[in-house]
């Protein structure tokens, strides 16, 4: 049953992995560059919700 809902299927993998490599390389960036870490963690955590 989990397969109908697209748990198993590969795309979903593939999606995940590409979302979560992407959020850390712009999360590593964004705290690289921001010279606030209040400010550097706004922008992560805006980044993680609202997507890139």
């Amino acid at each position: 049953m989990l397969g109908f809902f697209g748990f198993e299927t590969r795309w979903l993998s593939a999606t995940l992995v590409d979302f979560y490599v992407n959020v850390f390389a712009l999360s590593v960036w964004v705290a690289y560059k921001e010279s606030n870490w209040i400010s550097a963690t706004v922008w992560i955590i805006s980044i993680i919700c609202l997507g890139r």
